[in-house]
């Protein structure tokens, strides 16, 4: 089982050992260890290189292990230690994204208790969060009270703790909200971050509150 050290650090370089070399339509890797946050929980997969080979998509696999796409895999072996490198820029960008859809979600949930957040898509120039129950609910009202709010939040620097066992029962806290479950990545606090709210519906008996940063 790969140990997913991003869950517990932010560290962009380090070691790992190749377990498995395989090949699914796309040449990858499987490591020891690794640092690359891999695609979901709403969040892009991170970017960078493997032993110098370039990363193309983090995938999780089958039995807690991690699948790290490379453009090619020639010159590797099974017990290889290899240098992993994130891409510094990519991961803040995503960082950005994930962070302002916990703190919309935040937001929201304090203006109205009665909503509550319970998925979130974190994608560049994709943002969106949805709340349920979502029927009944002003939109408008939501629309008008959400910005104000938001930069308030960001006024206030407003912290972002990772709290519990980042293995088994990882949580992020934005300010006094209540803990979320989550294994992506964040910003230390909401401090300078830009949030802009481009749409809020309702769909589905869900309200979703679309954004971008």
């Amino acid at each position: 089982m790969t140990v997913k050290r991003y869950l517990a650090s932010a560290d962009l370089a380090g070691t790992a050992t190749i377990t498995h070399i395989g090949d699914d339509g796309r040449p990858l890797v499987q490591l020891s260890e690794t640092l690359f946050h891999p695609q979901g929980g709403g969040q892009k997969a991170d970017r960078g290189t493997v032993g110098g080979r370039a990363v193309t998509h983090v995938a999780h696999a089958d039995g807690g292990e991690v699948n790290h796409y490379l453009d090619s895999t020639d010159g590797l072996s099974i017990g290889d230690a290899v240098e992993l490198v994130v891409d510094a820029e990519w991961r803040q960008l995503n960082a950005r994204w994930h962070t302002a859809g916990h703190l919309i979600a935040a937001v929201v949930e304090k203006l109205f208790p009665k909503l509550q957040g319970v998925a979130g898509h974190h994608w560049p120039d994709e943002g969106r969060v949805e709340f349920v129950p979502g029927d009944g609910t002003s939109t408008e009202e939501v629309a008008a009270k959400l910005l104000d709010a938001l930069a308030e939040a960001v006024r206030a620097g407003l912290p972002v703790r990772v709290i519990g066992d980042p293995f088994s029962s990882r949580e992020v806290v934005v300010g006094d909200s209540r803990p979320v479950g989550c294994g992506g990545t964040h910003l230390s606090s909401v401090g300078g971050l830009v949030v802009s709210v481009t749409g809020v519906k309702s769909k589905g008996g869900k309200l979703r509150v679309s954004y971008t940063v």
